[in-house]
């Protein structure tokens, strides 16, 4: 059933159901393209029915930037043919500064479908394994949107101004190389780049010499 609104009660956050950081590789050439290397446990966002594209849909637009043909439904549970393109929510892959186009059915797609809504006790539906996920702009309305759960035991979650506690933790965003985009968040939290695009850098001279040479280095083989 969908959870109400309310301020009566804070769930208790559970690590155990964050999104593994490994999950999504890029493909090769295509910065926005990612691939699930697992499946993942991801939800349809609220707010995105007034995000629409000029004389094209979210379905045809996966298809030219993925280079890949619609076949099923990307939900593990779900063997219909893909028909539309869905904005959805990956679980540790997602934040303000970006979500996802997956290609996913009709019903699926469904605002009210209780199956492919965030789950109050953390049991969220799942994306399957090699799906291609085309990464799009986090809009102003998905932001405001009121949030629809469901509940797996009928019970009321009530969420209120705590609702970005689980669904925005930011411990559970991806951090982005700003170079190639590359997930890099199992890096220290003040390195902006991975260490293709830092070496990359380096060898063609641009950024702050001065403080490149002064990188901390492998006592054993001077690896960053």
């Amino acid at each position: 059933m969908p959870v109400f609104v309310g301020q009566n009660h804070v769930p208790e956050y559970d690590p155990s159901h964050r999104g593994n950081a490994a999950g999504l590789k890029k493909v090769k050439g295509k910065c926005e393209v990612f691939r699930l290397q697992q499946d993942l446990q991801a939800w349809n966002i609220d707010g995105s029915s007034s995000d629409k594209l000029y004389k094209t849909s979210w379905i045809k637009y996966w298809e030219q930037m993925s280079g890949s043909g619609r076949r099923r439904c990307a939900f593990t549970t779900c063997n219909s043919n893909a028909e539309l393109g869905g904005h959805i929510w990956i679980k540790g892959h997602s934040s303000r500064r970006g979500v996802w186009i997956v290609p996913i059915c009709k019903k699926c797609n469904y605002c009210e479908n209780e199956n492919r809504k965030r789950n109050a006790q953390g049991q969220h539906p799942f994306l399957r394994q090699g799906t291609l996920v085309v990464r799009t702009e986090y809009t102003d309305d998905m932001a405001s949107a009121e949030r629809r759960v469901s509940s797996c035991d009928g019970d009321p979650m009530w969420v209120d101004d705590y609702d970005d506690y689980l669904e925005y933790d930011e411990d559970d965003w991806e951090r982005q190389c700003e170079g190639c985009s590359d997930d890099i968040s199992d890096r220290p939290p003040n390195h902006s780049v991975c260490l293709n695009c830092y070496h990359s850098r380096r060898s063609s001279g641009g950024g702050d010499t001065s403080k490149r040479s002064r990188g901390r280095r492998c006592e054993g083989c001077s690896d960053d």
